[in-house]
């Protein structure tokens, strides 16, 4: 048994490569299992081991069943959407709203209102124009806003100092210093206008001999009439000085109608001495008259060889040698105020004083109206942006304030000066530039009006001035109130403007500057106006934005 291994093995030797391994054999029978061992003794016992993982957590008890619900049946799938239609053409823009408009106006005392006050009227600007006329006043929306009946009349106050003597009616008075001098003598003529006499404020000469001329006759012989007297002397053959030659000569303040007053125009400035002196000793560089140590020359001669003076303190002139050279010199002149030409009345009832300025009347205020002259309101009370915007006609009351309305006037834009419904009262028109250079040269010949932005004149704003400053209570004018004469009548003041651009629709240079519209177009945006201020007392012509607020005079056609 032990050989046939080997000899298999001996078969496939040569090679020390096992074999592949043989089929197992069959499983052979079980043996029997034998008999258990007697237990033996226990062992020592084993230390605790760690604890194991938690076991899963066992399963609720399964609930009770529930009642069975009605099937719900299966939704329905969602449609696919559809493609958008297009879309459909823009519908037209409607028409512009119409604006709505109000408008106050004064309501009297009576049915509607028991102490007077304010009518309120409202409607839609039809025709689009800016104005409310009577035609778009919805009557149903008409209000009154009535005044309070008057309060009790409160306590008398203790009466104020007594005020200056009035002038009588003149323009100027005795002792105002006016014309380049101080006013002496006033009188009113035949046809109602103003004169007067007014005296240098300084002698021309301290002594001089009456004419080089002293052994014929000048026909120098009127006892009033001193002009006159005046050219006779110089008018003689063989003249070459004399006293009245140096008034004649004498100009000063844009005056150069000075003449040797006669002897009974000596006596009138000798009779008002005690004004012209206290009014003179108050402005300096100024002389007063001294008839107590000096002898003042006459233009009025006595005969060939004499003539009058006046000797100290008398009325009563004496005469003395033409040739003697002890008589001072003191020139006066004449002025004359136009009279009144009447009076005009606007739409609203406001009067105004008028005055002849050579061929022409004016107003001797500043226009008020408030409506056209078809009766039709004029805008106002515009904010500072609603000022500079607008292109149609408006006017504003400087800062608001009615005092300044009730002085000054009112500050209309050049629109409304254009409009055709009229600013001034019928038979009147507010001024065009050719018009305003008719006055310009009126008042100074020599003054070159046909420049477009310049001073047209150095001295006719001094004659269209009024007199007076504020701060001493006499007049309109900022000090200094400079060649104020208002020798024209034309009674101008300073009512200041509402300007259209800087610090938008604010109000400039009452009392400091006067501005006066012309209805004279410079280009689309500007137009001409005539300027005069508080300084000087030249007249400016120039042009400026028609949005700007100005002041206006109407002159009659």
């Amino acid at each position: 048994l032990l050989s046939v291994p080997f000899a298999l093995y001996a078969k496939t030797s040569g090679s020390s490569t096992p074999g592949p391994q043989g089929p197992a054999g069959p499983q052979g029978i079980p043996g029997t299992a034998g008999a258990s061992g007697a237990q033996g003794p226990a062992g020592p016992t084993g230390q605790t081991g760690p604890q194991g993982p938690i076991g899963l957590t066992g399963q609720t008890g399964a609930s009770g069943q529930a009642g069975q619900t009605g099937a719900i049946g299966p939704q329905g799938p969602i449609g696919l959407t559809g493609p958008a239609g297009s879309q459909g053409a823009a519908g037209q823009n409607g028409s512009n709203g119409k604006n709505a408009l109000i408008r106050t106006t004064p309501e009297a005392a009576g049915t509607n209102c028991a102490n007077g006050g304010v009518k309120i009227e409202a409607g839609l600007d039809a025709d689009a124009n800016g104005t409310l006329s009577d035609a778009e006043v919805n009557a149903s929306q008409t209000k009154f806003l009535c005044n309070g009946a008057p309060g009790a009349t409160g306590a008398t106050g203790a009466q104020g100092p007594t005020g200056p003597a009035g002038n009588g009616g003149f323009v100027h008075y005795v002792g105002e210093q006016f014309g380049g001098g101080v006013v002496f003598h006033v009188y009113r003529d035949a046809s109602g206008t103003e004169r007067g006499l007014i005296v240098a404020l300084n002698n021309q000469s301290e002594a001089t001999s009456w004419s080089n001329i002293n052994n014929q006759l000048a026909g120098a012989t009127s006892s009033w009439n001193g002009l006159a007297n005046s050219n006779a002397v110089v008018a003689q053959a063989g003249h070459t000085n004399s006293a009245a030659k140096l008034c004649l000569d004498y100009s000063v303040g844009g005056f150069d109608d000075w003449y040797l007053p006669s002897k009974f125009e000596s006596s009138l400035l000798l009779t008002n001495l005690f004004n012209v002196n206290r009014t003179i000793s108050g402005i300096s560089n100024a002389a007063q008259i001294d008839y107590k140590t000096t002898t003042y020359w006459t233009s009025t001669e006595f005969n060939e060889y004499t003539s009058y003076y006046s000797p100290e303190l008398t009325t009563t002139p004496e005469f003395s040698n033409k040739s003697y050279q002890f008589g001072t010199v003191r020139a006066i002149r004449a002025y004359s105020v136009p009279s009144n030409s009447g009076s005009v009345t606007d739409v609203d009832g406001n009067t105004y004083e008028t005055v002849t300025i050579g061929t022409q009347v004016w107003m001797k205020e500043n226009l008020k109206v408030s409506k056209y002259r078809n009766g039709e309101a004029i805008p106002t009370n515009l904010s500072n942006t609603a000022w500079q915007n607008t292109t149609s006609g408006a006017y504003a009351v400087y800062d608001n304030n009615p005092v300044n309305d009730s002085i000054y006037g009112k500050l209309y834009n050049w629109y409304a000066v254009a409009d055709p419904r009229g600013l001034c009262p019928v038979g009147w028109h507010v001024p065009t530039d050719y018009d305003w250079r008719q006055l310009t040269k009126y008042l100074d010949p020599a003054a070159d009006t046909s420049c477009g932005n310049c001073i047209s004149s150095q001295i006719a704003g001094g004659k269209m001035k009024s007199i007076g400053i504020i701060q001493d209570g006499t007049g309109l004018w900022n000090d200094p109130n400079g060649n104020a004469t208002n020798s024209s009548g034309f009674t101008g003041f300073l009512g200041g403007n509402r300007i259209s651009n800087g610090i938008l629709g604010s109000f400039n240079l009452i009392g400091t500057r006067g501005y006066w519209w012309s209805s004279t177009e410079y280009l689309s945006t500007e137009a001409y106006y005539s300027e005069i201020q508080n300084v000087y007392g030249y007249l400016a012509r120039s042009y400026s934005s028609k949005a700007i607020g100005f002041s206006v005079r109407c002159l009659k056609d």
